[in-house]
């Protein structure tokens, strides 16, 4: 086995190093990869890869803004910005807020960020079908979206009931 980089200074145990062989070979597993000879892995979003949890706290994050805009509907304040307005009602919640920042990996309204393009479409699709609501379309049946600043999304598309 060659022997690992060190971590912040730390340099792993024999026993440390095969749990993160056992833990990596798990991983592919269950993923459905196959290992290969080449390191393909290396190329891997590593926190996608490795943290597991983050599956899970992608679930909760959107869960949460569903809810909000089923909580927002059923008060009767559904609007064609329901979506904005749900993902701004969680970002009041600090709890909500620090779990996408370490989703998102930091600052939540950095553009360009590759790991919202993994979150962000999921916020509003489960949004729209939580409340069975339809995109809204201009004459030509393109979709009407809204570009936004200051928010954690950069836009999304209007709904209709």
């Amino acid at each position: 086995m060659n022997p690992l980089p060190h971590f912040n200074g730390y340099s792993p145990s024999p026993n440390e190093k095969a749990a993160f062989a056992l833990r990596i070979q798990e991983t592919v597993a269950q993923l459905g990869h196959r290992t290969d000879d080449y390191g393909s892995y290396i190329d891997e979003n590593f926190l996608k890869f490795w943290n597991m949890e983050r599956a899970e706290l992608r679930q909760r994050l959107v869960a949460r803004v569903a809810d909000a805009a089923g909580k927002l509907s059923r008060a009767g304040r559904f609007d064609p910005s329901i979506t904005l307005l749900a993902i701004g009602a969680c970002t009041k919640d600090l709890e909500w807020l620090n779990d996408y920042a370490r989703f998102v990996g930091g600052n939540v309204y950095q553009h360009n960020n590759p790991l919202k393009k993994q979150i962000n479409p999921s916020l509003a699709k489960t949004v729209k079908a939580r409340l069975g609501a339809e995109n809204q379309v201009d004459r030509n049946g393109r979709s009407v979206t809204k570009d936004v600043e200051g928010e954690i999304i950069q836009s999304y598309t209007l709904l209709t009931k």
